[in-house]
């Protein structure tokens, strides 16, 4: 529950420093204006192992972090999406088996996301991750024909 409260807070926060329209004919009080408007947009970081609160629901997106079922994902992102929502999907690639991730790009691709990062396990060398990521894209291109 506290979670909860300082995401909401955060966000507040946020639109404070970043208020649709100049309050008293002075800058905001975070940097100069963004070029984004009414600001960047906020992703909220979801968890597969977490439940969606009022601070994921308010945010202009979703950022899904985490091995997550394409089907429970579907089923938090219509929970939060809305009108102009971006949504971001982490996929976890194991080198050692990219074809499993491969698969889970694929479905996930179907949820339309703004963006897909694939994400090697820290330890994982750099040619490693590379190879890795070319045999998932590989994979997801035969797949769907892409």
């Amino acid at each position: 529950m506290a979670v909860k409260r300082i995401h909401e807070r955060l966000l507040d926060t946020i639109e404070r420093q970043w208020p649709p329209i100049p309050t008293l004919g002075h800058e905001p009080a975070v940097g100069p204006p963004p070029f984004q408007q009414p600001r960047p947009p906020i992703l909220a970081v979801l968890r597969a192992d977490e439940a969606v609160t009022a601070a994921h629901r308010a945010a202009d997106g979703l950022h899904l972090v985490g091995p997550w079922d394409p089907d429970a994902a579907a089923t938090a992102w219509r929970e939060v999406a809305h009108e102009g929502a971006h949504l971001v999907v982490e996929v976890a690639v194991d080198p050692a088996d990219p074809a499993g991730a491969g698969e889970v790009v694929a479905a996930m691709r179907d949820l339309g996301p703004a963006e897909i990062v694939l994400a090697a396990p820290d330890a994982t060398g750099l040619d490693d991750a590379l190879a890795a990521y070319a045999a998932v894209a590989e994979r997801v291109e035969l797949r769907t024909g892409a």
